[in-house]
Parts: structure tokens; C-alpha cells; sequence
């Protein structure tokens, strides 16, 4: 995580690069366990869009896909 001195800054906090596009793109096959884990390979370069296939959530849980300061713009999910 990023750190503004000792303090650690949130998504909120982080400016987003302007000077370019940056999307980013994971297969993450079950965003269930992996939030973590993807939170952590955005940090600190934040992209301006997060693009995850194959996230085998069920609509209930598409709260799950949330993340501080991205919207989330289309998603799918299969009734099961």
C-alpha cells in the first residue's frame, strides 16, 4: 500500500496518472478469495480501468466487485 508519510493512503487518496490510458486485465477465475490479492497488484500504479473475466460471482454477491473509486460500467453473471 501505498504510504504518505507513515500514513497509508487509500485508493481515494492516490491520483490516477492523467497523462495516459492504463487498463487493466486479469482472468481472475473466482473473484471470491482474491480481492486481496488483486488489490495488490494494482497498488500503487492504479489503472483507470480494472477489467476481470471468468469472476464466477453470482449476482447476489456482485458487491464483492466493488472497489473504492471505480464504478462498476457492465457485468455478467450467471444465475446458478
Amino acid at each position: 500500500m501505498d504510504m504518505n508519510n507513515g500514513v497509508p493512503r487509500t485508493i481515494n487518496q492516490i491520483k490516477l496518472n492523467k497523462d495516459s490510458l492504463k487498463i487493466y486485465h486479469q482472468n481472475i477465475r473466482s473473484l471470491r478469495r482474491k480481492t486481496h490479492e488483486l488489490l495488490s497488484q494494482i497498488y500503487p500504479d492504479l489503472p483507470h480501468v480494472i477489467c476481470l473475466s471468468e469472476h464466477h460471482l453470482k449476482s447476489m454477491e456482485k458487491n464483492l466487485a466493488n472497489i473504492d473509486s471505480y464504478t462498476i460500467g457492465a457485468y455478467s453473471f450467471k444465475s446458478f
